[in-house]
Order: C-alpha cells, then structure tokens, then sequence
C-alpha cells in the first residue's frame, strides 16, 4: 500500500510538469469545443503556457530563484569552527541496467562528489550516504550503497561511511538522518535548486544543518 501510494504520488506530480500540463489543459479544450469561448480560452491558454515554459530563460530564472537561496559553496573552514561532525549527502537520481555505478547514479555523482570534498576537507567527520530501494528507481540495491561503491573506489575509507538505505523521498532522509545525526552540527549537500526544500524538511525535524549545494544549474 505504502508503495502504491508513493508510486500514485510521483504520477500525480508529473501531471503538473508543463507539458503535461499544457495537454490536459489543451484536451479540456477540445473536451468543450461546444462552448467555444471557453474552449478557444483554454487552448490560447495551454498553447500559451508551453510558449512560455519553452524558453531556456525561464526554466533558468526559475532555477536560478532556487539556487540563489542556497548559498554558495560551503568553506571546509566555516565548517570546522562550526564543529561540524557528519557530512550528508542527499541522493537523487538512479538508473537500472548494466551500467558503470558513475552513470547509473546521474546527479547523485557530483552531490556525492562535493560530499567527498568536503569529507576530505574537515578531518574526522563521518559521510553519510542516504537513499533507499525506491519503488521504480533502483530495486537492486539502495542509491545509498550505490554512492558507497563509488566513494570506496574514490578513496573513502569503508569505516569513514554511514548509510541511510531505507529512505524514498527528501522527508523521509530527513526523519531518518536525524536519528544518526541528533544533535551534531552536519553540512547538508544537494543540489542548490533542491536545497531550500531540504532544509524546510529537516528543519522541521528539529536540525539545523549547514547547507552546501553543489550541481548549480543557473
């Protein structure tokens, strides 16, 4: 049920991307063609809409709206006096197939990338790895032990990583890393459109993390 109710959720969110969008709101048109003002209403609109949404300047502003409130890169230094203890890396796109693990995981690469950077940067914390088997997603193993094979193999010792595997969305990480976390100071690392919503989720958890986006866009 749990499954079917997240696989529902992802479906639903997909209807208000503009394509999609843009064609429920054109079919609605044509569905009342009989009354014709509306009808063409509802066309001029849609058609509009997907005019508008097509141009890269607005998905960047759009973007760079986001990424704006997320700051800029975090200083390894800033981190240290702030006696931060975990770095934690959000998971994001997963790919199956017989792929190299540096491809099947997408952006999740350069998070897990800037994580390692900041790992190496800020000595004796812990990296913590989230990301679960996601209905659809990844159901050979969790994006969490994906990205650990992959830092392994850039160097990070095994005993240096913590995984979170049973996570499937941004608030679930968020209820989940707090029980491995508490009450230590940790760099939150995602990327930068993606942060202001991770940090709304985990404050409301009761944390209080240092962001540090990676993967800017705009």
């Amino acid at each position: 049920m749990e499954q079917l109710l997240f696989v529902t959720q992802k479906i639903m969110l997909r209807l208000v991307f503009p394509v999609s969008l843009t064609l429920l709101i054109g079919i609605a048109g044509i569905i009342l063609w009989r009354r014709r003002r509306l009808a063409f209403l509802l066309v001029l609109v849609s058609m509009s809409w997907l005019l508008v949404m097509s141009f890269p300047i607005t998905g960047l502003l759009l973007v760079q709206s986001l990424e704006s409130r997320a700051g800029s890169y975090a200083d390894p230094a800033s981190l240290m006096a702030a006696g931060v203890r975990y770095i934690v890396v959000l998971s994001g796109h997963f790919r199956e197939g017989d792929l190299l693990p540096t491809d099947r995981v997408g952006c999740s690469l350069l998070r897990l990338a800037e994580g390692i950077r900041l790992w190496r940067r800020v000595p004796g914390c812990k990296l913590v790895l989230t990301g679960g088997v996601i209905p659809g997603l990844s159901r050979e193993i969790p994006i969490a032990q994906a990205l650990a094979q992959i830092a392994v193999e850039m160097g990070v010792p095994p005993y240096a990583l913590i995984l979170e595997s049973d996570s499937w969305t941004t608030a679930d990480q968020a209820k989940l890393v707090a029980r491995i976390v508490g009450t230590t100071p940790f760099a939150l690392v995602t990327s930068a459109f993606h942060m202001p919503r991770s940090i709304m989720l985990f404050r409301l958890e009761g944390l209080n993390p240092t962001p540090a986006p990676a993967d800017f866009l705009a």
